[in-house]
């Protein structure tokens, strides 16, 4: 395995490296056909999980070969395929929407507090200061060595 040299943290803003296995397969609606297209999987960290212990951490170190991290794919705030509640009509920037902010907050704050969450967790939906946040969750689980940080963190 490679080793990556970035360090990512619940809540960061992570996208799937481009690499042509790495793409989710999608349409879209073009003038008088469905053409093909690939959309990046993308969204926000909501756990990480070291492997060998098994434990939820807040961020991982350098070694990102030693990770699993639980994302929130995007498309949960996008205006084309989410709730009203996620992604007000218009709005075409998932990372702009008030959903996206009040998460990322939410998920930045347990993480400082030493509160982890992953969809694991039997009572996440249920008990969690997440639960009431967003009206629907795509979660992906994806090696940390294969995710990339966007931009910086978010304050």
């Amino acid at each position: 395995m490679a080793v990556t040299s970035q360090i990512l943290a619940v809540g960061d803003h992570v996208r799937l490296k481009a690499r042509d296995g790495n793409q989710h397969a999608s349409y879209q609606a073009g003038a008088d056909e469905l053409s093909s297209y690939r959309d990046p999987v993308d969204g926000l960290v909501l756990s990480i999980r070291d492997v060998q212990t098994g434990k939820l951490v807040p961020a991982t170190d350098q070694l990102l070969d030693n990770y699993v991290v639980e994302v929130i794919y995007s498309r949960t705030f996008s205006a084309r395929f989410a709730s009203v509640r996620n992604a007000p009509r218009g709005t075409e920037d998932p990372t702009i929407t008030a959903a996206w902010k009040r998460l990322n907050a939410a998920l930045r704050k347990s993480a400082e507090e030493g509160k982890l969450y992953s969809t694991a967790m039997p009572d996440l939906f249920a008990d969690s200061p997440l639960a009431n946040l967003m009206d629907g969750w795509k979660v992906v689980k994806i090696w940390a060595q294969d995710m990339e940080k966007l931009g910086p963190p978010a304050a």
